[in-house]
């Protein structure tokens, strides 16, 4: 549908700042971030408005209007998105509820744009899939592992965002819901609880009783308020005892949860994320190992770490004009 070769701008909007960029192809030519206007989500539209067009005056060709020259503006939100993409109809940190934002910043400018918007954990999977790790495989998944758990699912070349248009919730399938811990979400037991670095942290910050001689007491001076998900890992590499423990305990349930995925919708690749993807191939050996135990395929996915880190959905959103077909 879309076939200029123009111009690409794409946001990521977050709850603490907003991040735009320009480019050209695959070549970035500007990059612009403010503060998200926490208070006053309303003003939100105003601010991107603004920014589209600070971006589009970088653009080096000469024109009368800069913003014919784009090929659309893309935008990635963290909340669910209506089917027809035209709402956010719940982003609890950016304070929108049925928030038509695409409407209302092409309004701002005066319809000489068009603004197409995608969920950001969806906006990282195209992006991995059209510019890093996912590149060449039609069928395959991206999962972030950070505060929480999410990702995309790519299927025969396109981002599948739900059969009833609701997005896909990659970390929210339940794994024990018997014994599980209580989720964000109020369900016990899902990936995201289990899998998330909150999950390591909140098992570090256990160990401070259950293990007050370990390496992560002695590093974290006994408070749980310096735990994170890095030093648990960092403390684990070193070999202590009870970070190995919750490190493996870990890895364990990650691999139990890809194991799942693979088992639903074999695809070719899954390409992990997010901050805890940083432990790199100290993590991800035993996660292979822990899938090939339990995938029900001989012949399975391969599971790399992803490449295009915090730019993710900057750069997928700058590409949703190429999901149109």
């Amino acid at each position: 549908m879309m076939n200029k070769a123009g111009y690409d701008i794409g946001f990521d909007v977050g709850g603490s700042h907003i991040a735009g960029a320009l480019f050209s192809g695959e070549k970035e030519l500007m990059r612009l971030q403010t503060p998200y206007p926490k208070n006053e989500p309303d003003k939100a539209s105003g601010i991107i408005a603004q920014m589209i067009e600070a971006l589009a005056d970088a653009i080096p060709e000469a024109a009368e209007d800069k913003l014919s020259l784009l090929n659309v503006v893309g935008i990635a939100v963290p909340g669910s998105i209506s089917r027809d993409k035209r709402t956010v109809l719940n982003a609890y940190n950016l304070g929108f509820k049925n928030h038509p934002l695409p409407e209302l910043i092409e309004r701002k400018l005066n319809s000489r744009v068009r603004v197409l918007m995608a969920n950001d954990a969806d906006a990282a999977a195209w992006a991995e899939y059209m510019r890093g790790s996912l590149k060449g495989y039609a069928n395959s998944v991206l999962i972030t592992l950070g505060t929480g758990v999410g990702g995309g699912i790519i299927l025969n070349g396109s981002l599948f965002t739900g059969g009833m248009g609701n997005g896909v919730e990659l970390g929210h399938f339940i794994m024990n819901m018997a014994a599980g811990e209580k989720c964000s979400c109020g369900v016990r037991g899902c990936f995201e609880s289990c899998c998330s670095a909150t999950a390591l942290i909140r098992k570090g910050v256990r160990s401070l009783s259950s293990a007050p001689n370990s390496m992560i007491a002695a590093l974290s001076h006994g408070d749980s308020a310096n735990i994170n998900a890095k030093l648990v890992i960092d403390c684990a590499r070193a070999g202590d005892p009870a970070a190995k423990a919750i490190f493996t305990e870990y890895a364990h349930a990650l691999g139990c949860g890809i194991a799942s995925l693979i088992n639903i919708i074999d695809p070719e690749r899954i390409a992990i994320g997010g901050g805890v993807s940083g432990a790199g191939e100290f993590l991800l050996k035993p996660v292979r190992e822990y899938v090939k135990q339990m995938s029900f395929y001989d012949n399975f996915a391969s599971i790399v770490k992803a490449t295009l880190g915090n730019d993710a959905g900057l750069v997928g959103a700058a590409l949703l004009h190429k999901t149109m077909h």
